[in-house]
This record gives C-alpha cells, structure tokens and sequence, in this order.
C-alpha cells in the first residue's frame, strides 16, 4: 500500500474492508446505479476525486512527427479519390462493443441523405476511417451506398488519426475512440449514444459538440449484451442525424432542423464558468423529465459557491425551466428529502 497521508478514491483500508474516500467518489459508486439522473461527466468525475482543478481542455493531444504525417495523410486523401470539394465528413463505423454500434445501413443511409441535401451536394466529401479490423464493415459500406467515399479504413496508424481528424470538418461516430480523439483536436463531433453509452459521462469533451441519445425507458443499460429488443438503437433516425449533420456543417446556411421525436434527444456540450462539461438538450423546446431530475441533482451536488453559475446556465440555455411549476416542484421534493436525510444522518451519528 502506498503510505500517503491523504488518500482518495477506492481503498482498501484492511484486508477484508474496502472504503470510498471523498465525497466525489461516493458519487461516482452512487452515479452508477442511477445513471439516468446523473449529469457529470466521467472525466470531470475522476479530476475531482484526484482533487485536482478542472480547466477546459482544448487542443490537447499532441502527435509526434505532426507535419510528416499531415504530410503523408494528405498524401493519401488524394490518392483514394479526395477532390477537396469543401466539407470532410468523417465517419467511424465500429465500436469497441457491438452493442454501441449503430447499423451498418444507418450509416449508409445517413451519407445518402446528406449527399442529397440541396446544401451539402456537391461541396461534401466523406471519408471512412477505422481500424484493420474494420476494413470488411468498411467494405460492405462503400457495396451499399451509390455516392463516392473516400476509404480509409486500416490505411492509417493510430498516430495518424488525429491528423486525419483534423483535416474534418465533423466526425459522426458512436461511442467510440476516435470521438474523443476528434474532440481532443477540436473536430467537431455527431456521436450516436443508445444501449450502455450516455453522452452525459462520457460525450466528447469540448465545447459545441452534438449528441444524439436515446431516450428510451432502459437507456443507459448496464448489461446490453443481455438485450434482444434494442428499442433504444432503433430510434435513433438517418433522417435526423443527417439533419443535424447538414446544420453542424453550413450552419450559416441550413437553419436547426426541429426534432420532435421523444425517443430521441439532442443535446450539446458546453463548459461552465468552474470548467467543467454539462450536455444540455438543444434542437427541441421540451426538456424530459429525466433531464430536469438530473439537473437538479448536479446543482444540489455541487459546492455551494457554484450554485450561481447555475442560474447563469438555465437563463441561457433553458430559459423556459424559468417557467416550469414542475421543475419547481421537483427542487421543492429535493430539499424536502434533503432536509430529512440531514435529521436522519444526526440521530445516526448521535446513535454512534
């Protein structure tokens, strides 16, 4: 064991005792089984339980012999057909678990659609990045679709991947690697989160990034594989990824697509004046409940010098919680509950 004087996180204080220091980590073991209302996300999670101060990260990650490579995947965009026509979509078919990974067709269907867009035709490329493992998916991708694609599926090495990123105007990936590789180098990024992914722990990490969740009843599961009805990954639509897509890329151009389908939310990252990342629903005026219990439970976590920036955030971004009697309601139960649990906890140390 390692003898510090102050020990945080998971330790195991005797042989058969284990204990959670600081009150950050008892969140995180708490986060896990209600996931659903938790809206932290898991990097923010971990700095705080290392009491460390958070800072936005942006442009963070490095790569060794930089201008070689952006050189040599130049090289290699021209040389599998890129034509430099004005947009580089990126799109990452797989995913370290099947379970997070959106359909084959669904991927095919959304270049489809975006090609088509009166906006995007003929001023967008896409571009297929992925791993070795991935080349046959890439494949059947390119069999299937009747517009051109640049493949560049296990042509690249790992260190090539950001540079590749880089030379993207939007990656649109589900929960995978390469979305936070592409965040970490300012790409922006469309992932697609259904089964065991939630885009609140572990979205991209940087301003302005899209998600598309699920908002099924079960979603985030702990156990997808058990799953032979994946409601959430079926309602997650082409259409309204490609949408979205077309927004991110001219949003100058294409105004916010309106999406109206209650399986289905989106929402976008933004940093807070303490640094840390909070998704919020965005190309909808409804809030779910679901949301709005998770809100609530940040802001009654957080330090209570951080309460104001709350405020800051809904007049912002969720004006009309303002004018919610439920949301109302809801803080109301909150401080009821907390203010019993306080009496409780006092005749429990009294007991003691």
């Amino acid at each position: 064991a390692i003898d510090s004087p102050v020990k945080h996180g998971r330790v195991a204080s005797t042989k058969t005792e284990v204990r959670l220091q600081g009150q950050w980590m008892k969140y995180l073991f708490a986060a896990i089984q209600h996931r659903r209302h938790n809206l932290f996300g898991m990097a923010d999670m971990f700095t705080r339980i290392g009491q460390v101060k958070n800072r936005q990260a942006s442009n963070f990650l490095p790569v060794d012999d930089e201008t070689k490579r952006t050189t040599n995947v130049s090289a290699l965009l021209e040389k599998n057909g890129f034509k430099n026509k004005g947009k580089l979509v990126a799109m990452q078919l797989g995913a370290s678990q099947s379970v997070r990974t959106w359909e084959l067709e669904k991927f095919v269907e959304t270049g489809k659609r975006l090609m088509v867009h009166p906006t995007c035709q003929d001023k967008t490329e896409i571009v297929l990045t992925g791993s070795p493992d991935e080349a046959e998916t890439a494949k059947r991708f390119v069999s299937l679709c009747d517009y051109p694609v640049i493949n560049l599926t296990g042509q690249t090495d790992v260190l090539d991947v950001p540079v590749l990123l880089d030379r993207c105007d939007l990656l649109i990936s589900s929960d995978t690697g390469p979305v936070h590789i592409a965040a970490a180098r300012n790409t922006p990024v469309l992932g697609i989160y259904f089964a065991s992914a939630y885009a609140a722990e572990t979205g991209p990490y940087g301003e302005n990034h899209l998600v598309v969740q699920s908002e099924d009843s079960c979603n985030p599961c702990n156990e997808p594989e058990k799953c032979d009805n994946p409601k959430c990954r079926n309602a997650i639509h082409p259409d309204a990824v490609a949408q979205i897509a077309a927004h991110m890329l001219f949003s100058g151009n294409v105004e916010k697509p309106e999406v109206s389908n209650p399986d289905m939310g989106v929402y976008r990252s933004t940093f807070l004046p303490n640094d840390t990342l909070i998704y919020y629903p965005d190309f909808s005026g409804a809030i779910s409940e679901r949301y709005q219990h998770g809100l609530l439970g940040r802001i009654l976590w957080e330090p209570e010098t951080d309460l104001n920036l709350y405020l800051d955030f809904i007049n912002q971004y969720l004006p009309q919680l303002k004018k919610s009697p439920g949301f109302a309601q809801m803080l109301i139960d909150y401080r009821a509950e907390l203010q019993n649990l306080t009496i409780i906890f006092a005749h429990a140390i009294q007991w003691c």
